[in-house]
């Protein structure tokens, strides 16, 4: 989410590591907690919407996508409506609740201007949410968020029983397991 409130595609919570932020925008490092470990980094919140637009976000990757922009959200969308599903994964909720941002009223609010839930939901453009927050799966159930939410599962966040399985009926539709965690419970 931009500083503006904008849902933006970005896989890291930081743009260090895939733009030249640091390049642009050398003193608005900031220290965040990103995944439970505190440390400087160029938080997407801390950016509006255009000055995002200015980072080149695909030189990190190879030259020839040099200049590549991050997608909004709704640009994702538009990109792919009627072609494909979108399978987002709500990135480091826990960095807006701190920052009193209401991600997941924002997420709301982003599939309903784009018709992707409800009754009247884009069927050719389905929609599936992931997220490692448990809390964040816990609110958008509580608000009837009204697409499939995934929870994802790190290595040592094993479901240990039925009973922990089952409890989460109705909050999640499925749960998406590392790969160590499958591997080692393959038969």
């Amino acid at each position: 989410v931009t500083r503006d409130g904008v849902l933006i595609c970005l896989h890291d919570a930081t743009l260090e590591r895939t733009t030249n932020v640091e390049e642009l925008f050398p003193d608005r490092v900031s220290t965040a907690n990103i995944e439970g470990k505190e440390r400087r980094a160029w938080v997407a919140n801390d950016f509006t919407l255009a000055e995002i637009k200015t980072l080149d976000a695909g030189s990190w990757f190879n030259r020839k996508f040099a200049g590549e922009k991050i997608p909004t959200f709704d640009e994702a969308v538009a990109l792919i409506r009627g072609k494909a599903g979108v399978f987002p994964e709500l990135k480091v909720p826990e960095l807006y609740a701190g920052r009193k941002v209401d991600f997941e009223k924002l997420v709301a609010e982003a599939l309903d201007r784009n018709g992707l839930r409800g009754p009247k939901a884009d069927p050719n453009t389905p929609v599936i949410l992931q997220t490692f927050s448990r809390q964040t799966a816990r609110n958008l159930a509580q608000m009837r968020i009204g697409v499939p939410v995934v929870l994802l599962m790190e290595y040592g966040q094993r479901l240990e029983s039925h009973e922990q399985v089952k409890a989460w009926k109705g909050i999640v539709q499925g749960f998406g397991p590392a790969k160590r965690i499958v591997q080692e419970n393959a038969e």
